[in-house]
């Protein structure tokens, strides 16, 4: 009687965690959206004057659409179907791709100051 009142508890604090951790991720996509649309709007604000791109930056953005593409989609997967039991390869995947993608943006106004 006690392996199994156990294994309920352990399986309701698995339930728990799983809650928690799609939280986390939620939140992640929040912010990472909200920083994406202001660095996308100061670089709108930036190659508005018809400067031109060097090569580099070329290279960056063909880098960056489809790894934007592939963290929208995956994020809209996340969203759209949050009991997925996928969720677990689907987070990292979210975050490392969130993560690059700005960094992306941030490389792409970087250099052009340079």
């Amino acid at each position: 009687m006690d392996s199994s009142s156990s294994n309920s508890e352990y399986n309701l604090s698995a339930r728990e965690q799983d809650e928690i951790d799609y939280d986390y991720t939620a939140v992640f996509i929040k912010i990472i959206n909200k920083l994406v649309k202001v660095l996308l709007n100061l670089l709108q604000v930036m190659y508005s004057s018809n400067s031109s791109l060097n090569m580099v930056n070329v290279i960056i953005i063909i880098v960056f659409i489809p790894i934007s593409f592939a963290y929208m989609a995956v994020t809209e997967v996340i969203t759209q179907v949050p009991n997925t039991r996928y969720r677990h390869v689907i987070g990292p995947v979210i975050y490392v791709l969130g993560i690059l993608t700005c960094v992306l943006l941030l490389l792409i106004i970087y250099l052009s100051q340079a």
